[in-house]
């Protein structure tokens, strides 16, 4: 899932997860513990760590799949 997130002054951060639910579930967390810094694990191994105090809103949308062969146009 292809995740927009948007940062308090600062432009947007767009991430690839697997499981968006996990995703809002870190950010909760973060947001009632003591360390307010989320981890995002990417769907390609990386890892961003950004302040869950400062994110101002997700974007969620699905991952656009490459088609295979020839598509026809019209």
């Amino acid at each position: 899932m292809n995740v927009r997130i948007g940062i308090a002054n600062a432009k947007e951060l767009e991430v690839e997860v697997e499981d968006a639910d996990a995703l809002v579930a870190a950010y909760e967390k973060a947001l009632q513990g003591a360390d307010s810094m989320m981890t995002i694990d990417e769907a390609d191994g990386s890892r961003t760590i950004v302040s869950a105090e400062a994110i101002l809103y997700f974007s969620f949308e699905p991952s656009e799949k490459p088609g295979i062969g020839f598509a026809a146009e019209g």
